[in-house]
């Protein structure tokens, strides 16, 4: 099996992406094997570039591709291609903002045109085409030779789909539907996150063994650091929890006082063996029943995650349809 080497190489095996419209490849320098590519947007869709003095457009689709060459060292033969396309601002790569003094600066009155037309979506294209090391060109899902620029002119095609009155319906549709659950999900888990660290001390390790992006966290991963613990009443807990329960026992003064001495609520307060007990009991659910019943909901949380986002990848794989948003 023969694999890419460098950025060139990659670059070179699309054929002539001048003559399909592509110019100014970049090599990137973030990934070991990979290119950037820019293409003008044509003038009869309904996005409007930013445009300087001289009528020359100043956004511009840029495609990123990468050569997934981690899996060189699985000894696939299949390699994985990854694409992404976007709308980019030629002058503000360069600048901090728009200088509408400067001669090269879109003019402000473009800007404003521009701002106010549909702006194309950025899509990425992923599992769905591979380098073939063995017969040394691209294939896709189905592994059927396929040309470089194709795949190239394929993706800008459902770029500027995206702003069609017709053809742009299905694929916003999609991505806000699967936009949506996968960054409520994010939101979720993160917020659950904050919940164990800010509220009850707690750290999340990873593991070089695991990635628990996919996987979750293993039962070692919950953690409280050796100088966070506080001692009372013979009961060791973090710092933390610590605050929350007094917290906690504050409000419920504020909520529940003065009380009738008749009742139980009387009762315990008159009593320090059983305001004690009841302490400690609901010291020891904020310190160890709430945070592992969050860890858990942490993890199930995760692996929904990972189940919406296989079965994102399996229902592209059978799709003709190569976008994946």
């Amino acid at each position: 099996m023969a694999y890419l080497q460098n950025s060139q190489e990659f670059l070179d095996k699309f054929g002539d992406i001048n003559f399909a419209g592509f110019d100014d490849p970049t090599l990137l320098t973030d990934a070991k094997v990979g290119f950037s590519i820019q293409k003008n947007y044509p003038n009869d869709i309904r996005y409007k570039p930013a445009k300087d003095k001289k009528g020359n457009p100043d956004n511009i689709a840029v495609i990123w591709a990468v050569y997934e060459n981690r899996f060189e060292l699985k000894g696939d033969r299949y390699i994985p291609l990854r694409f992404r396309i976007a709308v980019m601002s030629k002058y503000r790569t360069k600048n901090i903002d728009y200088d509408y003094d400067d001669p090269s600066c879109p003019t402000k009155d473009s800007v404003a045109i521009s701002f106010s037309t549909p702006k194309p979506m950025d899509l990425d294209l992923i599992g769905s085409y591979f380098y073939d090391s063995e017969k040394d060109c691209f294939v896709d899902d189905a592994y059927k030779l396929v040309p470089g620029v194709k795949i190239l002119v394929t993706l800008f095609e459902a770029h500027i789909d995206s702003v069609h009155l017709v053809k742009g319906i299905g694929l916003r549709s999609k991505a806000f539907v699967s936009g949506f659950i996968t960054k409520l999900l994010d939101v979720l888990i993160n917020s659950v996150k904050f919940l164990l660290e800010g509220c009850f001390g707690r750290t999340l390790d990873e593991s070089l063994e695991r990635m628990t992006y996919f996987d979750g966290y293993s039962k070692n991963s919950l953690k409280v650091t050796g100088t966070d613990f506080l001692e009372i009443a013979g009961y060791k807990a973090s710092k933390r929890v610590i605050i929350l329960f007094a917290v906690v026992v504050a409000i419920f003064c504020w909520m529940m006082l003065p009380v009738d001495e008749d009742t139980y609520l009387g009762n315990l307060i008159g009593s320090d063996f059983l305001l004690l007990v009841h302490s400690l009991i609901l010291l020891v659910f904020l310190d160890n029943v709430f945070p592992k019943a969050l860890f858990h909901l942490l993890n199930w949380l995760i692996r929904i995650r990972k189940f919406y986002i296989n079965l994102r990848l399996r229902v592209s794989r059978k799709r003709k349809s190569k976008v994946v948003v």
